[in-house]
């Protein structure tokens, strides 16, 4: 199994002494979720398959398909290592601050992880 290291508020590996700061259990799924959520399609070189279509699907559509958000967002969700189910799944949309809240329960390997995400878009 692969090491999860805590991040910053803007998604960089967080260092404290030298040295990347280790997270498990909730926190690191939370980071994994987040962090698949964050990443463009095609953004990452070593897989360009991997990532969320925002450019392609959510950026500069003036009136998004929220099937088609719901349904990107789910996938990402339930991909992620650690997530069992998704129990439930929520997007709420600001278009004045360019906005986007994703509020989501999962069932994960540690128990039931309940978490909002915010990110701008």
């Amino acid at each position: 199994m692969s090491m999860t290291y805590q991040l910053t508020n803007v998604g960089d590996v967080k260092f404290e002494n030298g040295n990347f700061v280790p997270v498990v259990g909730v926190s690191a799924l939370i980071d994994r979720i987040a962090t698949r959520l964050r990443t463009f399609l095609g953004e990452w070189f070593l897989n360009t398959e991997i990532g969320v279509p925002y450019y392609q699907n959510i950026l500069g559509q003036k009136n998004p398909n929220f099937g088609v958000l719901y349904a990107i967002f789910a996938k990402e969700i339930r991909d992620t290592v650690g997530v069992i189910s998704l129990r439930r799944l929520s997007l709420d949309y600001e278009a004045g601050d360019r906005q986007l809240s994703i509020t989501f329960s999962v069932q994960a390997e540690d128990g039931i992880l309940e978490e909002t995400l915010t990110f701008e878009v």
